[in-house]
């Protein structure tokens, strides 16, 4: 299984690496060591988050398990549930359990946007923080220097 993944083994701290040895060169050590610094902040975040959404899934799960039963039992139970009149408490708890269910689904979608807004920011986040370290360092923003610094971020993103 790991075969087809081997050679990220080497690649992937070049890529980390070599880009960061040329950000030093081009920006100096500061902007880039604060830039790494925060995405590396940023991963437990991320980590976090990405915990907090399993367990937000699994109490979904557990509360379309619940309703699933109970429209099994109504299901199976339709001819004695007509015949003695329990339509509205059972409507009720069905309409219960999905409260339920929508509550637990818009918290896991929550979590969802989180992590995406994490991911997303994240990258930005390091080139903004290192471009305005640079420029309060004394660093001149020139073109020159901008833009090979961006390719070298989304080289390490």
């Amino acid at each position: 299984d790991c075969l087809p993944y081997g050679h990220h083994v080497l690649s992937t701290p070049l890529q980390i690496i070599v880009p960061i040895i040329l950000l030093v060169r081009l920006l100096g050590w500061l902007p880039p060591l604060l830039g790494v610094a925060l995405l590396i902040l940023m991963m437990p975040l991320g980590q976090l988050l990405s915990s907090r959404l399993s367990g937000a899934q699994s109490k979904v799960m557990a509360c379309k398990d619940e309703r699933t039963k109970v429209m099994n039992e109504v299901i199976h139970g339709i001819k004695l549930l007509k015949f003695f009149c329990w339509e509205p408490p059972y409507i009720k708890k069905v309409h219960k359990l999905r409260a339920n269910e929508e509550k637990a689904l818009k918290r896991c979608a929550m979590f969802n946007v989180c992590i995406y807004m994490v991911t997303e920011f994240a990258p930005v986040a390091v080139i903004l923080v290192c471009f305005a370290v640079f420029h309060w360092t004394g660093g001149e923003m020139l073109p020159a220097t901008v833009f090979p610094a961006i390719a070298l971020f989304n080289i390490i993103r």
